[in-house]
């Protein structure tokens, strides 16, 4: 049955002829090496788990022992490790865990590089806004040495026109005085 389609424990039982019982304690007992994917609450385990139970079902009605089983198995089988997702957990073997580490890897790379490039945007974006505060300031202080030059030029020409003044004042209080 080594397909690729995966199967719940009632339909194990089915395709097996192994009681539930017996199905779910080898599972339980030899599950390092029975790849299954988890939905929810449910798992179910591909078409070479199911050859697997029962292979492991032959070695115990040939009369091998848990420790004999688990030995084979371990000499002959991958063992499988479990990585959870997002949306249900799907037990792998060491190579499949290897490309899925990889292709993680390469996405949160991915994810950095565009956060570099993000930050050289701001790099870029703050740089422009301090020439531009730079350029702000140069013009600042050009309009204050406008204004101080044109208030300059202002106080003397009121100055002289006091003086005039003055001197008009003077002009007619010398005819006033005659």
């Amino acid at each position: 049955m080594a397909d690729k389609k995966y199967h719940t424990i009632p339909d194990i039982v089915q395709f097996t002829g192994i009681s539930e019982t017996t199905i779910r304690r080898y599972i339980n007992t030899f599950s390092d090496f029975l790849e299954y994917k988890q939905y929810g609450r449910i798992k179910k385990y591909n078409g070479e788990s199911v050859d697997l139970l029962k292979t492991i079902n032959n070695y115990f009605s040939s009369g091998k022992t848990t420790q004999e089983i688990f030995e084979i198995l371990d000499r002959d089988n991958d063992r499988i490790i479990e990585i959870p997702t997002d949306n249900h957990t799907t037990a792998m073997t060491p190579q499949e865990q290897f490309l899925k580490m990889a292709e993680m890897q390469t996405e949160a790379f991915k994810q950095i590089a565009a956060a570099i490039e993000k930050i050289s945007e701001q790099e870029n974006t703050i740089n422009n806004l301090k020439q531009e505060i730079q350029c702000l300031r140069e013009q600042q202080q050009e309009q204050e040495s406008h204004i101080n030059n044109r208030d300059k030029e202002i106080l003397e020409r009121m100055r002289l026109m006091l003086e005039q003044e003055q001197k008009k004042k003077g002009f007619w209080d010398w005819f006033k005085r005659n």
